[in-house]
């Protein structure tokens, strides 16, 4: 058994590691929610499956000899802890407990900076998890229990807590393709992030490594959320910021989120997602050499932003590959 499973292969970070693993020829499957989302993975070799991590019945084929499993599969960060908490902690749970009845050896999970609570001191493996966000909680609670099983099991676990990754196809550069980004909040707070290049990257080097463990990961320079909009504005002109007063902003997702509520329709901006915006969060620099031994492609944003908008404005006509899974 060689095979390694990639669910949400169709997410934004899933489908650079499926084209990572193809273009290196790694044998691999890949896991979709939907069968409709395989038009994303257009020109990937590998097998794509449809299964559901809510569904344990769907995951036992999809798990057939497969030694490696690549955890991406997640709903979106911007949600309730109530609409996370199914595929993101159950979801997980019902993966890996398939996947040691299938025999999977080896189980790296992408885990989230937001499984901190932020602070003027950078991040690193030391930092004791205190996350504020519904997205930070339910994937550190998943990240917790995976850890738990595959410890009684004898498998390898490795979770890479993943700052903010950014591409051409990101959550944030859908807004920029729109002409306009509103910030809510200052954007003085500083924020580790990571090429979307660099994420896969990792994550494959992880599942081919001897890693074990959970390791917080970033470039080698965390900024400010405004000098990263900035630095994206001088590389596209045209976009357009607008930075809300956090209290404002908070406000007005509050009165939103009621409004909505009385409809039975979710909040696309729930409070707590500008919360998530505002904390401060930078990462001890060189994180992805002293972990996983290599250099990242796109130290700095200053190289990273260039080489996704290149990639991002032949298309910006097409709508962008939502992060959701």
């Amino acid at each position: 058994m060689c095979k390694i499973l990639v669910t949400g292969a169709s997410g934004f970070i899933g489908i650079e590691v499926a084209r990572q693993l193809d273009a290196a020829k790694i044998p691999c499957r890949l896991m979709v929610r939907r069968a409709e989302r395989r038009v994303f993975l257009d020109g990937v070799e590998a097998e794509t499956v449809p299964a559901d991590l809510e569904n344990p019945h769907s995951l036992t084929s999809t798990l057939r000899d497969v030694d490696t499993v690549i955890h991406l599969g997640a709903r979106a960060a911007f949600q309730r802890y109530r609409a996370l908490y199914p595929s993101i902690v159950k979801g997980s749970v019902n993966l890996m407990r398939a996947g040691l009845e299938a025999g999977v050896r080896h189980f790296i999970f992408a885990g989230t900076l937001l499984a901190y609570s932020g602070g003027p001191s950078p991040v690193d493996q030391r930092t004791p998890a205190h996350p504020q966000s519904a997205y930070g909680q339910v994937k550190h609670q998943a990240e917790h229990l995976l850890g738990q099983m595959a410890g009684r099991a004898g498998i390898r676990f490795v979770s890479l807590r993943l700052p903010h990754v950014y591409g051409a196809y990101s959550l944030l550069f859908d807004q920029i393709r729109r002409g306009r980004v509103i910030f809510p909040g200052s954007g003085t707070n500083h924020f580790a992030h990571l090429h979307v290049r660099d994420a896969a990257r990792a994550l494959v080097q992880a599942a081919r490594s001897d890693l074990c463990g959970t390791y917080v990961l970033g470039d080698n320079r965390s900024c400010s959320w405004k000098t990263f909009l900035e630095t994206a504005r001088r590389c596209y002109p045209r976009m357009r910021m607008t930075y809300l007063q956090r209290a404002l902003a908070m406000l007005g997702a509050c009165l939103v989120e009621a409004g909505l509520k009385t409809i039975g329709r979710p909040t696309p901006w729930p409070y707590r997602a500008i919360q998530m915006w505002n904390l401060n969060l930078p990462v001890v620099p060189g994180t992805v050499k002293s972990v996983l031994g290599m250099e990242p492609a796109y130290p700095r944003i200053e190289d990273g932003l260039p080489a996704a908008f290149r990639e991002a404005l032949p298309m910006f006509w097409r709508p962008s590959n939502l992060d959701v899974i």
